[in-house]
């Protein structure tokens, strides 16, 4: 009884498992952008974490989808990147996104998403006079009315986390 093979080539022949390779995608990399026809660069996003624009869509024919189309998958821009420069501007979301309204080409540095799940088990605090009282306190800062799909760790202070 043979093997079966997951994968192939342009002409059909089967690649062994030790043929395939793997291309990691960058944690960071550069883009450049022109504007379009219409003056835009063809993407969304959300400057709710203050100091980066989120990515959260790309429109279907603008530069950001035109550029993913002539580069390998693992240098697309995605939906829940995060520009963390444009035009050697960093640090500030509003300025950042101010390069888009004025510059004609933006050169940006853009940065992988990270995901993260967390279980954790809170437990009560136990207050001073030994009665029970609320919830440890999970020690970590968002913002108040975060818009994007993610939630963005603006600080880690003493709490569940921290411990």
């Amino acid at each position: 009884m043979g093997t079966a093979c997951c994968a192939r080539d342009p002409a059909g022949q089967s690649i062994e498992p030790s043929e395939l390779i793997y291309h990691p995608r960058p944690a960071e990399y550069e883009v450049t952008l022109k504007r379009g026809a219409d003056k835009s660069y063809g993407l969304y996003a959300d400057t709710h974490d203050t100091m980066t624009l989120y990515i959260t869509n790309l429109a279907d024919d603008g530069p950001a989808m035109a550029y993913n189309q002539q580069v390998e998958p693992e240098l697309q821009l995605a939906r829940g990147d995060f520009i963390v420069e444009a035009n050697g501007v960093s640090g500030d979301a509003v300025a950042i996104l101010d390069k888009f309204t004025n510059d004609d080409r933006v050169v940006l540095k853009v940065r992988r998403r990270i995901e993260v799940t967390l279980i954790l088990d809170r437990k009560k605090v136990t207050n001073e006079d030994g009665t029970e009282g609320d919830l440890q306190p999970l020690g970590v800062e968002w913002s108040e009315h975060p818009k994007a799909e993610g939630l963005v760790v603006k600080a880690v202070n003493q709490g569940l986390i921290a411990d």
